[in-house]
């Protein structure tokens, strides 16, 4: 058993900027927690508020806070309205926890519109400085 920088592999090159070669020896402990509640209104509107924290490093952070809305729209009731922080299309190389596409960030949007039979999505999302 080893403490400090020694517990992890070391490696001499560079892959994606990050000298990572793989999650496997090299990540500490830590984790996710996601808390998601759904409510129906009088209306028939089906409200949900989604809440995630990490703690990866030494503090706590929020990484998901958000609203959705779905059954609002009489002419689209599977169309779902949101706003906050969320994750957005991120497919990610899991050897190394890297993402090639993030969009990531907070803003408000609407998933499932449909428009002649096919599901359009469309938001305005900006990058969280910190989080």
């Amino acid at each position: 058993f080893q403490t400090g920088d020694q517990k992890y592999v070391g490696v001499d090159g560079s892959y994606n900027g990050a000298s990572a070669i793989g999650r496997l020896g090299n990540e500490s402990n830590g984790g996710e927690f996601q808390i998601s509640k759904a409510f129906k209104s009088a209306q028939g509107a089906i409200w949900d508020l989604n809440v995630m924290f990490d703690h990866w490093s030494d503090e706590v952070n929020l990484k998901k806070a958000y609203v959705g809305v779905t059954n609002v729209l009489e002419s689209n009731p599977n169309a779902y309205l949101w706003a906050g922080r969320d994750f957005h299309q991120r497919p990610q190389q899991g050897i190394n926890d890297y993402f090639w596409m993030n969009h990531d960030g907070q803003g408000a949007g609407v998933k499932n519109f449909d428009i002649g039979g096919v599901q359009f999505d469309v938001a305005a999302v900006s990058q969280v400085k910190s989080c």
